[in-house]
């Protein structure tokens, strides 16, 4: 499926470099947008696979990276190099056909079985937990990615009108400057409860487009800068606090699917509110479609931050006493959810590492242990005592591995 997608992305590219009317534009553009689908699903669930304590991040930077390198170098290039249509589809269109050569020693991250072909119909599968959560986490995912939509098809323009700054340089240093900051948001809170990432996030988009609209109002490209990376921060912690609480909570045999559901709702909060942009400016403008634009991301933002915090902080309201009078009770993340998941997580180790050899069982083990830590962490527990209770994890994981080989060791000698 990767090799598919990058092998698909390049054919798009090679669609824009030839391409001399509108219809082939859209063509490339259609190419190029199951190329992005396939790969994001796909990578999302094989980097957690492959590394299931470090995944989530992961998968929170690697799109703000590659966001902010395609603004910078796009940029850079249609204002300083030579072919400004042409050169930056044939950058991407070499790159998509080298990233093709590592594959063939990238090891298969599940049990590969009959039906490759009906394998690539699209489906969605969202199980539950991870479907309630999910849903909680849909107001805020709607508002970072309708934001982000805006960035990346409008926000050069509105500079270039809002400013008088035409060159393509800095509407793209503008727009480089959201995924950037988003990422640095993402390293920064990496070991942050998702309750508190998530608030921060959402109030970062409310505040941070509230001064985009300002610098907009009075043309300062200074004040659009500011707003650019107080937005950043809440794209970032936003993007970041959806993984964490979504993808821990599916198989490796669904995960693929919750991905692919995650992504089908961010992208179009990312596309459908830019078409109806695109549809108005004619009729109003494009500052006054901005200033709507970003009204509607701040009350979105805001009505983010308030379903964080009576969903995800799970504020109840404990029995009142006459000596204590009405309290409150903050929970973060349910223990049992959690603990569910390092059970489930510990079983389906066990029975895949009963079938690796002995020697090569140590790394698993890492990989157990991190994905622990990072679950006793979230139930509140500080670093020392989420090392014990990983410590811990890994030798009840030892344990069953020995079991299940006796089990099978049994059954072979009947």
């Amino acid at each position: 499926m990767i090799f598919g997608a990058l092998v698909l992305n390049a054919a798009a590219m090679l669609t824009f470099v030839v391409a001399d009317s509108t219809a082939l534009l859209l063509l490339a553009r259609l190419l190029q947008g199951f190329a992005t689908g396939a790969a994001a699903a796909t990578l999302g669930a094989t980097i957690l696979d492959l590394d299931r304590a470090r995944g989530p991040l992961l998968n929170s930077v690697s799109p703000f990276i590659g966001l902010t390198a395609g603004a910078l170098v796009s940029g850079t290039l249609v204002t300083y190099a030579p072919w400004p249509t042409e050169l930056i589809y044939v950058v991407i269109l070499a790159s998509s056909l080298l990233l093709t050569l590592p594959l063939w020693r990238m090891r298969e991250t599940v049990n590969l079985k009959a039906g490759a072909w009906a394998s690539m119909r699209p489906h969605l599968t969202v199980q539950a937990p991870a479907r309630q959560a999910l849903l909680k986490m849909t107001p805020a995912n709607i508002a970072t990615w309708a934001l982000g939509g805006f960035y990346f098809s409008l926000m050069p323009s509105l500079v270039a009108e809002a400013t008088g700054f035409t060159t393509p340089f800095v509407g793209g240093l503008v727009v480089a400057a959201l995924p950037l900051t988003a990422s640095l948001s993402v390293l920064s809170l990496r070991r942050a409860p998702t309750a508190r990432t998530l608030t921060i996030g959402t109030s970062g988009l409310a505040l941070g487009v509230a001064v985009i609209l300002m610098g907009t109002r009075f043309g300062f490209v200074p004040l659009l800068l500011a707003g650019t990376l107080i937005s950043g921060v809440g794209f970032g912690a936003t993007f970041s606090g959806t993984l964490q609480t979504i993808l821990p909570l599916a198989t490796s045999n669904e995960r693929a699917g919750l991905v692919s559901a995650f992504y089908v709702e961010s992208y179009l909060a990312f596309s459908l509110p830019v078409i109806v942009c695109g549809l108005s400016i004619p009729v109003v403008g494009l500052l006054s479609t901005a200033y709507g634009y970003g009204v509607v991301v701040i009350l979105l933002a805001l009505a983010s931050l308030v379903a964080t915090a009576t969903t995800l902080f799970g504020i109840r309201r404990a029995p009142a006493s006459p000596e204590n009078g009405p309290s409150w009770q903050p929970l973060v993340i349910p223990k049992g959810t959690v603990l569910e998941e390092i059970l489930h997580l510990i079983k389906r180790r066990a029975v895949e590492l009963a079938g690796v050899p002995a020697l090569r069982r140590e790394r698993h083990y890492e990989i157990i242990r991190r994905s622990c830590v990072r679950a006793a962490l979230q139930m509140g527990q500080d670093d020392a005592a989420a090392t014990s209770t990983a410590e811990k994890m890994v030798e009840f994981a030892r344990a069953a591995v020995a079991i299940v080989e006796a089990g099978s060791a049994k059954r072979k000698s009947s």
